[in-house]
């Protein structure tokens, strides 16, 4: 069987996080940072995951 997957690309991910975990009342278990990490270089201090 098939899946989708997706991935949204959001201007400013921790903001939007943040909103989301407001809205529905979740908990944010783990974030990843474009600190380091080589391709996303001039993108220090965003979420690139969440």
């Amino acid at each position: 069987m098939k899946k989708l997957v997706p991935h949204i690309r959001i201007e400013n991910c921790k903001e939007e996080v943040e909103y989301y975990q407001q809205v529905f009342g979740g908990e944010i278990k783990n974030t990843q940072l474009a600190d380091g990490i080589e391709m996303f270089k001039g993108h220090e201090g965003k979420y690139i995951h969440a």
